[in-house]
C-alpha cells in the first residue's frame, strides 16, 4: 500500500472518529442534553462550542491529510511521466543497440546484423561447448567450468594477434599445458572463411557493451522508489520483450559463466529476465553433436 492511500484511510478514520462524537454527545451523553429538559440557548451554545474544539482538529487533520495525500500522488505522476519519457527513450536506444550489432560471420566472413548476429553468437557458443564434449579429458570437467570455458573461448577468442586473455582464464580453470595446446589446436580446425584468421574472433567487446547497458538499464529501473515491484516488473518486460530468442539465450548463458556479476544474477532472479527461454536449445543439458 502506498503512503498517499494509507493516509487516505486514516483520513477517513478521523472522519468517522468525529462524526460517531457528535453522535454520542448530542444523543447518548448527559453532559448536555438530557431526556425531558428543556434545551436552552446557552446550553446549547455550551455544546456547540465543547463539540466543535473536540471535532474541529480532527476534521482540520482529516482535510490536512487528503491533501497531503494529493500532493503525494501528484509528485508520483509527475516522477512517473518524467521515468517514462527516459524509460521509453532507453527502450529505442536498447532496440537500435540490439539491431545495430553487426559482426563478420566466421563461415562466410558476410556482414550480419540483428537476429542473423544473434544465432551467430549463439553457435560459437555451442562450437565451443561441442569441442570441449569431444575432447576426452576436458568433458571431465564440471558442467559449470565447461560452459565457463565455451563462454571464455566465444568472448575472447583466438587470433594471430590476442590469445593472451584466453590463456590467462584458462590457468583460471587449472587446466594443464597440454590440455590448453590441444584445446585451441582443436579450436583453430573449427572451420572458417579465409578472411579471418579463426572461426573465434572474440565477441566480447561487442558483447560487452551490449551486457553493461542492458544490465544497467534494468538496475535503473529497479532502484525508482515511487514505483510498485508489480510495475517495475512490467518495465522489465518491455525490455525483455525487445530482445531476440538467441539474445535470451546468450544472456543466459552469460549469467551461468564466471563473466556475470553478482548484481546481474540478483536482478535476473528477480525480474525473472527468461519467462519463455526454449529449454531444446539450451545446449548443456544434453550432448550437442556439431553446430
Amino acid at each position: 500500500m502506498f503512503l498517499s492511500d494509507f493516509l487516505i484511510w486514516i483520513s477517513l478514520l478521523l472522519v468517522v472518529m468525529g462524526f460517531s462524537l457528535y453522535v454520542y454527545f448530542s444523543f447518548f451523553s448527559k453532559l448536555f442534553f438530557q431526556h425531558k429538559t428543556k434545551t436552552t440557548p446557552e446550553r446549547a451554545s455550551t455544546f456547540g462550542e465543547f463539540i466543535n474544539g473536540l471535532t474541529g482538529p480532527i476534521f482540520a487533520l482529516s482535510g490536512f491529510l487528503i491533501i497531503y495525500a494529493t500532493i503525494i500522488d501528484q509528485n508520483k505522476i509527475n516522477n512517473i511521466q518524467k521515468f517514462e519519457n527516459l524509460f521509453f527513450k532507453q527502450l529505442d536506444y536498447n532496440r537500435d543497440n540490439n539491431l545495430q550489432i553487426t559482426i563478420k560471420s566466421p563461415k562466410s566472413c558476410e556482414e550480419i546484423s540483428g537476429g542473423a548476429a544473434w544465432v551467430s553468437f549463439y553457435s560459437q557458443l555451442k562450437k565451443a561447448y561441442t569441442i570441449i564434449q569431444e575432447d576426452t579429458i576436458l568433458r571431465m570437467l564440471p558442467k559449470n567450468k565447461i560452459i565457463d570455458l565455451s563462454f571464455a573461448t566465444f568472448y575472447y577468442g583466438i587470433s594471430k594477434l590476442d590469445t593472451t586473455r584466453l590463456y590467462l582464464h584458462f590457468d583460471k580453470l587449472n587446466l594443464t599445458e597440454n590440455e590448453k595446446y590441444s584445446y585451441v589446436s582443436k579450436l583453430k580446425l573449427a572451420p572458417h572463411c579465409k578472411e579471418q584468421s579463426s572461426y573465434f574472433i572474440g565477441q566480447g567487446n561487442k558483447l560487452g557493451a551490449f551486457l553493461r547497458q542492458y544490465f544497467s538499464f534494468i538496475n535503473y529501473i529497479d532502484k525508482q522508489r515511487f514505483l510498485s515491484t508489480a510495475q517495475k516488473k512490467e518495465y522489465v518486460e518491455m525490455l525483455i520483450l525487445q530482445n531476440y530468442n538467441f539474445c535470451q539465450l546468450v544472456i543466459y548463458y552469460y549469467l551461468q559463466s564466471s563473466f556475470q556479476q553478482p548484481d546481474d544474477i540478483n536482478l535476473a532472479n528477480k525480474y525473472n529476465l527468461f519467462p519463455k527461454l526454449d529449454e531444446s536449445l539450451l545446449f548443456h543439458l544434453k550432448d550437442t553433436q556439431g553446430e
